[in-house]
């Protein structure tokens, strides 16, 4: 299917965030390395705020947000806050040997940016090695458009999806600079990616594993439900479907679209999609993530 970009005109944009601009918003970020085992399998890896994913990241359209960062580890780290515009902000950004020095451990460092444009977005560390974010340290980030999505008409859930793997992120980097043919998404082969299984909000099962618990999405009969799904992972796209329901896509990376129903829908690395759910019948659906280069899900 195809869907139809629905651009705000730059006016009502304009006026929208101009409304906030005196609005702030403090939020402080404290990284950690924990152990954790968040499919059965228990490794080493990064929380924010003592959760892993982190904790939801809100703000208005043209609010200003204050976020302090705390590494609390013992390696550098940064913080990038994924689409956001960074007009006139850009030292902001997070990213290391561009726009900024790593965050030293035991150190605090200060972003200030307005929440532009929009929508569903995502914060997560961008270093190469050490505390990469592949191990964990990222969480949503939502940027709330005034009516674009009225709460009294729907309920809403932010869904984190993400491929995890037995090995830091440092060994995956070590893998594939080894090999031949490192980006060989749908291979299994030795210095490829190796596929375990997908996560939702942090939770999932991989093959012979431990049933551990899994991520429970509660509905009420008969009302919308709005998902904000975000790939955070950083190896494969995944596909993401709900059992016997089809999904009604509203917006792609926080841009609105002109509606359209699938019954399930890619999503690529960094990418987002918020979809409408409508809940039909009783008991429990699946809810599923996989790759379809192996055919597993979590």
């Amino acid at each position: 299917g195809s869907a139809a970009i629905l651009m705000v005109l730059p006016s009502a944009a304009q006026d929208l965030a101009r409304a906030n601009e005196g609005a702030s918003r403090s939020v402080k970020l404290i990284v950690t390395k924990e152990f954790a085992a968040p499919d059965g399998f228990e490794r080493e890896l990064l929380h924010v705020n003592g959760t892993y994913p982190g904790p939801i990241v809100r703000g208005k359209l043209g609010e200003l947000l204050e976020i302090n960062v705390v590494n609390k580890t013992p390696l550098p780290t940064t913080m990038h806050w994924h689409g956001m515009d960074q007009r006139g902000t850009w030292k902001y950004d997070g990213v290391p040997g561009v726009t900024q020095a790593p965050i030293p451990p035991g150190r605090t460092w200060q972003a200030n940016f307005r929440g532009e444009p929009g929508g569903t977005f995502w914060y997560h560390s961008h270093q190469m090695h050490g505390n990469v974010y592949g191990d964990g340290q990222y969480g949503p980030l939502i940027i709330d458009v005034p009516g674009r999505y009225p709460a009294t008409e729907m309920d809403e859930t932010v869904l984190v999806i993400n491929d995890w793997l037995h090995m830091s992120g440092d060994e995956l980097f070590q893998k594939l600079t080894q090999s031949e043919s490192p980006s060989a998404p749908d291979s299994q082969g030795a210095g490829c990616a190796p596929w375990v299984t997908a996560l939702i909000n942090g939770k999932g099962r991989y093959p012979g594993g431990p049933k551990v618990a899994l991520t429970v999405v509660p509905v009420e009969r008969n009302r919308p439900m709005l998902l904000r799904v975000i790939n955070a992972g950083s190896n494969f796209d995944l596909d993401f479907s709900i059992d016997n329901h089809m999904l009604e896509v509203l917006a792609v990376d926080g841009r609105p679209v002109v509606p359209i129903r699938v019954a399930a829908i890619n999503v690529e690395i960094g990418a987002r999609y918020d979809v409408l759910v409508r809940p039909k019948g009783d008991g429990s659906h699946w809810i599923r993530v996989g790759n379809r280069q192996v055919g597993n899900g979590g």
